[in-house]
């Protein structure tokens, strides 16, 4: 009866997530939104898992941020969605390419990083660099962020952070007292 309930648990868990998925793509498709989630899977790949969203709008979905990207995702069409992928990946082959390299956080290059980075992210809300060095600090709080990032080259996750905190400072803004504006 324990292994009988272990497995139901689990079919449960995976259900609950597959109405997460479908909860979020309709979402999206209530604001016009032009993807399925098996065309969001092709695109993203195993990148992109619909509990992450979930969580997501769990923490932020009442925020002025979250309206801002939904409102961009449901404008999109199949074609930007596969652009803002392949601009993303481009970002961090070359994060990890710079990192490979030894590119020092703090250099005009690693600075030039930091804000392809922060124009990537702007793709789906307006962010701040104060914003931006609140999300680079989700790169190593969060080991499935640093595992992402890591993934890529190791120690990536650590090195970006870094990279936007010294692209920060060079900006004149002290990362240690940043707010979410």
């Amino acid at each position: 009866l324990r292994r009988q309930r272990e497995l139901l648990q689990g079919q449960v868990s995976h259900l609950q997530q597959m109405l997460l998925s479908i909860d979020t793509i309709l979402d999206m498709q209530q604001l016009g939104g032009r993807l399925s989630l098996a065309e969001t899977v092709e695109i993203w790949g195993t990148d992109w898992d619909p509990v992450y969203v979930e969580e997501a709008r769990a923490q932020w979905g009442d925020t002025p941020e979250w309206a801002e990207s939904y409102q961009r995702k449901a404008r999109m069409s199949r074609a930007d969605w596969v652009q803002a992928h392949e601009e993303t990946v481009a970002l961090e082959a070359a994060l990890a390419e710079a990192m490979r390299n030894g590119v020092e956080p703090g250099s005009p290059e690693a600075n030039a990083l930091a804000r392809w980075h922060r124009k990537d992210f702007n793709r789906w809300f307006e962010v701040s660099i104060s914003k931006q060095v609140l999300i680079g600090r989700g790169y190593v709080a969060d080991e499935r962020f640093a595992r992402y990032y890591d993934k890529r080259a190791p120690g990536l996750a650590a090195w970006l952070k870094d990279v936007i905190d010294s692209g920060a400072r060079s900006e004149g803004i002290d990362p240690d007292t940043v707010a979410w504006e």
